[in-house]
């Protein structure tokens, strides 16, 4: 059982020593097999404190070996590059802009011309 959770048992250790080198990146960390989702879960302690939610991630093996070490070395916050995420995310948001502005700039251009095409057209009938 993990914070009162009978479905959430908490691994404290396996073959592998994966649950320690875990908490190896954050003490506050814990591996935690999911029995109603037959999963394993990545559980934070600090987290649960301030927000009453301890979980973090889905672990997407069946077996817990070294790629889960891996996998929350990739997620975990402090080893994030947050600085090239910005850009990245900002760059994004810049070709959506500059997309949005083409489609509007080319719906703009195609009523112009068919209200010229209607002005042009001599044989209609204007109303006065």
């Amino acid at each position: 059982m993990f914070l009162g959770k009978a479905f959430l048992n908490e691994m404290e250790t396996n073959v592998f020593r994966i649950p320690e080198r875990i908490r190896e990146i954050d003490s506050r960390y814990r591996v935690v097999r999911n029995v109603m989702d037959d999963r394993f879960e990545l559980h934070h302690i600090g987290q649960y404190e301030k927000t009453g939610n301890s979980f973090c991630l889905v672990i997407p093996y069946s077996e817990l070996d070294a790629r889960a070490v891996e996998l929350v070395h990739r997620t975990a916050i402090r080893n994030r590059d947050l600085q090239r995420e910005l850009r990245e995310m900002e760059e994004a948001n810049e070709k959506i802009r500059l997309k949005k502005e083409a489609d509007i700039k080319e719906k703009l251009t195609w009523e112009a011309r068919e209200i010229l095409k209607f002005c042009d057209n001599s044989s209609h009938d204007w109303i006065d």
